[in-house]
């Protein structure tokens, strides 16, 4: 069976990699298998049960009564 290839990002697509790559993943992402967890939560399209708009809506808005600021600001 065939891998199946990831659609190119677009330019926004893009952008958004990076700017979580820049601000985001430290945080969100486990990085190593012995790592007790995330500091925040996993973020991703399975997240909030893959409400896309609430999702972007914490991450451009942040998260009240937490470390979270406003993303990129």
């Amino acid at each position: 069976a065939q891998a199946q290839q990831a659609e190119p990002l677009n330019e926004k697509q893009t952008l958004g990699r990076n700017l979580f790559a820049q601000s985001c993943i430290v945080c969100h992402v486990k990085v190593q298998l012995s790592a007790g967890g995330h500091f925040g939560p996993a973020l991703s399209r399975l997240s909030l049960g893959g409400q896309e708009d609430v999702m972007r809506e914490l991450i451009s808005n942040g998260t009240p009564n937490t470390r979270v600021a406003r993303c990129g600001r």
